[in-house]
């Protein structure tokens, strides 16, 4: 009971988040509101979180039990009556104590969870997953044999007559004693059953399995397995589709392996449909890392006894994924894997499977194989378990926690003038989109709005939810960087530790730390994560890596740059090792990044403005990435004054060339320097989320290092190229390091900034307002992100790329000269001292506060 509940719990906060989540994704896009609409987004919420509760309770919480729908759906709809009644007695007990309506929303949905919680255990347990699965099975009349094989088969009345007939002419010809056949009947409500049974009389040799309700093929499988007698165990399915000769071929495999699967390569035509369904099913198996043969759906495997015993417990899957399962366990368990080729097969008309339906369920079950992969169930140390689900566990409560910090504290979920990364795609999407959006420049010059015409033809998504879309976008290239990470580390035998802590932090970054959701600034972790990660999955997992690089391409243009890294260092580490296929993708991935750059600054020229993206201002130091390479070949002192004045900024003029082992990690250590005064400062005088830049980088700068460094020890000791090292310990300690600092810096000046509590709405509207009160002929001196939407001015300036003292003198005397501040910079911890004493000083000064309002400064000092 105990066991069971625990996983009732850990089921319970995934449907937590997706029903969290519903709810506030209803509450963003619908203007309805009241106690009645709030009881129906509720419901709505519940029913979707019901439907991912159903999965995941049959398939892992009640999986020793059938499932029975009606009575879950009764149960279901009891909590969710039950869930929706709390939430509107709370909201109207309520509401006379608050005007904040989100946050009473929230703690009533809190309070629903919990009645809705204590109905769905209780009903499940003693109603709906009641009925264990129940058992009859009738053996063969023969000794012992060495071989058994069993025929799955469901409602298969009609066709069992000549299976029975084909199996009996097939017999005939094997020796006495050699083989047992049993069918394993899943529950089917025909006539199988008696036919089978009635076939016995004359058969000694066939035995009967039968489950007394449809559990599913595995399921079914499962049971037989357990019965059945013989040393070497096969499965092919009850119509026949494989010739007898493959079954004894495929006999005479297993006494060189463990398991053998049959994989398809001709045969019968398949559908349109089957051909479309099995290419994605195997393409989605490739980016999770779990295809492990060719065609794990083929209805022909076998397995020792031995290595079955061992694949039993580990196997849970009840339908169709019961076959993936077992081939996933072996590879973990390191059980020799072997395949045949067939040839001669055909389809059979009148087969029970369902290609939309069944697909359907086949990826269901994929979602947990991968969950049940991670926490090791299919790995022989359990130790490693309690790694990875401590890694899952502080990623999913984070990823909670700042979702909730989001609801929490912004009553409107709008794009704000800062989401800047998104307004650079319309420049890649369309022509129209550039057409529309030199009409927009030519005839209203706020840029900060220009969205609603750059972004075509995702403008209307991107209106609707450009920041929900950006971070979904940003999870799902971080989770497919983590698989990558992890598998590539497992699958060389890395330490459990360092290959999870390096996986989930893949995926923290770039998901619970993405910026369109909780900040205004692109995220430097999720850039820096792309480019360590990309370099493990750039060897072993090259198409996770490209569709992240896509991914993130389409929520940030700083991604280019980790892009580019990562193509470097496949570059060096193909040169290094001799890696010919490294080279093939690192050389499009550098070529790729370096046109996005060089994209984004023609199109910025094309536009007029200084730059439009607020967050990665490349030409600060040089005005375009040319001019960056050739100040850093010009101008070495460069170096020098960046790490004195500003290591931040000259981190990140660095980055496109962290790839270069000598650059690398010089660049690394300021960032680093920066990082540990800050969290020790009461105060901190640098740009903490600049510094995070070089910090996040210094897994793919400590790849890189190590790379090199045993390349040269192994030449030199005569090894020849070697095994190439990924993960030291001191690596994984010092990573752990860097992600406490950062975390520490993160909810010590990051998080309670007042800025968190500020609508982005009145914000842009404000800073719009502000800008229409500075005259055309005006200069301009602000923050980056402040001064975007006034770029067109001919004299404006962005601290602290810009002495401030030294712009004030070139702008002409009769010009007057503006300061604009903005908490869009504040908010990251952006705002220098230096520069923050600069505007104290001109308010003390007398300085004419022409507005003060949501955190827009707008002074005039002359």
């Amino acid at each position: 009971m105990g066991a069971r509940f625990l996983r009732f719990a850990v089921v319970g906060i995934i449907n937590t988040l997706v029903d969290a989540g519903a709810f506030a994704f209803f509450l963003w896009v619908s203007p309805a509101r009241g106690p009645v609409a709030y009881g129906i987004f509720n419901a709505g919420a519940f029913l979707l979180a019901a439907f991912t509760s159903y999965q995941l309770n049959r398939r892992w919480t009640w999986r020793d039990r059938l499932p029975r729908p009606i009575p879950f759906m009764i149960v279901t709809l009891t909590a969710a009556a039950l869930s929706s009644a709390t939430v509107a007695v709370f909201t109207v007990l309520l509401s006379p104590f608050t005007s904040r309506w989100l946050r009473l929303l929230m703690a009533a949905k809190g309070a629903a969870m919990v009645v809705s919680a204590a109905t769905n255990f209780f009903g499940y347990h003693l109603w709906a997953f009641a009925r264990p699965l129940t058992v009859t099975a009738l053996p063969p009349r023969i000794p012992a044999p060495s071989f058994s094989l069993v025929l799955p088969a469901y409602r298969e009345e009609d066709r069992l007559p000549a299976t029975l007939a084909s199996l009996d002419r097939w017999m005939e010809g094997q020796p006495p004693g050699l083989w047992e056949v049993w069918v394993a009947d899943d529950g089917s409500d025909d006539g199988t059953f008696r036919l089978v049974e009635e076939a016995q009389e004359a058969r000694p040799w066939l035995g009967l399995v039968r489950l007394h309700r449809h559990g599913g093929k595995g399921a079914a499988l499962r049971e037989a397995y357990q019965k059945v007698r013989g040393q070497y165990i096969l499965y092919t399915d009850a119509d026949l589709s494989y010739s007898w000769s493959d079954v004894e071929k495929l006999a005479d495999r297993l006494r060189q392996a463990d398991v053998v699967a049959a994989q398809r390569v001709a045969g019968a035509p398949a559908t349109l449909a089957r051909r479309f369904i099995h290419r994605s099913f195997m393409g989605v198996l490739s980016l999770l890392g779990l295809r492990v043969v060719h065609d794990p759906q083929c209805g022909l495997k076998g397995y020792r006894r031995e290595a079955l015993q061992e694949l039993l417990p580990r196997c849970r899957m009840n339908g169709f994924g019961f076959d993936l399962e077992t081939l996933v366990a072996a590879r973990g368990l390191g059980l020799s894997t072997a395949t045949l080729d067939i040839e001669d097969w055909r389809d059979v008309p009148g087969s029970k499977v369902r290609s939309f339906r069944h697909g359907l369920d086949t990826l269901q079950s994929l979602a947990v194989i991968l969950a049940r992969r991670w926490a090791g169930a299919y790995g022989p140390d359990p130790s490693e378990a309690m790694v990875r689900l401590g890694i899952v566990a502080f990623t999913g409560f984070t990823f909670l926690l700042l979702f909730a910090i989001k609801v929490w504290q912004w009553e409107q979920w709008l794009i704000s003038a800062y989401d800047g990364g998104l307004y650079m795609q319309a420049l890649w999407l369309t022509g129209h989109g550039l057409w529309n959006a030199f009409n927009f420049y030519t005839s209203q010059p706020n840029l900060a709005d220009a969205n609603q015409w750059l972004l075509i033809p995702l403008g209307y998504l991107t209106r609707l939810g450009g920041p929900l879309m950006a971070f979904a976008l940003q999870a799902l290239a971080g989770a497919l960087l983590s698989a990558a990470v992890i598998a590539y580390a497992r699958d060389r035998g890395e330490p459990a530790g360092a290959a999870f802590l390096y996986g989930a932090i893949a995926f923290l970054h770039p998901a619970a730390f993405g910026t369109q959701v909780l900040d205004w600034h692109p995220d430097p972790m999720g850039v820096a994560a792309l480019a360590w990660g990309g370099v493990f999955a750039l060897r072993d997992r090259p198409l996770p890596f490209f569709i992240a690089i896509l991914l993130s391409l389409a929520t940030k243009n700083q991604a280019a740059v980790a892009v580019g890294a990562t193509g470097a260092m496949g570059i060096l580490v193909a040169l290094i090792h001799g890696k010919r296929r490294l080279a093939l993708y690192g050389a499009p991935a550098l070529g790729l990044a370096m046109a996005f750059l060089l994209g984004n600054e023609w199109a910025t020229r094309l536009l007029g403005g200084s730059n439009l993206n607020v967050a990665v201002d490349y030409r600060s130091l040089g005005g375009s990435v040319e001019a960056v390479i050739l100040n850093l070949l010009t101008h070495p002192s460069l170096l020098l004054s960046g790490i004195q004045n500003h290591p931040g900024y000259w981190v990140d003029m660095l980055r496109p060339f962290l790839g270069l082992p000598l650059l690398a990690p010089v660049s690394a250590l300021p960032g680093l320097a920066v990082m540990l005064l800050n969290s020790l400062s009461d105060h901190p005088s640098l740009t903490v989320p600049y510094v995070q830049y070089s910090l996040w980088a210094l897994p793919a700068l400590i790849f890189t290092a190590i790379e090199v460094i045993s390349a040269i020890r192994r030449k030199a000791k005569g090894e020849g190229k070697g095994r190439p090292v990924f993960f030291r310990q001191a690596a994984t300690s010092l990573l752990a390091l860097v992600s406490l600092l950062s975390l520490w810096s993160f909810l010590r000046f990051t998080l309670p900034n007042e800025v968190w509590r500020l609508n982005p709405a009145a914000v842009r509207e404000d800073l719009q307002a502000a800008a229409s009160l500075i005259p055309k002929d005006a200069a301009v001196l602000g923050e980056p992100g402040t001064i975007t939407p006034l770029s067109w001015r001919r004299y404006s300036g962005a601290w602290p790329h810009t002495d401030m003292d030294a712009f004030l003198q070139t702008v002409p005397q009769d010009l007057p000269i503006y300061v604009l501040v903005a908490p869009g910079k504040a908010f990251g911890g952006m705002a220098v001292a230096k520069e923050m004493e600069w505007i104290q000083g001109l308010r003390a000064s007398g300085a004419e506060v022409v507005m003060d309002q949501n955190g827009v400064l707008l002074l005039r000092i002359r």
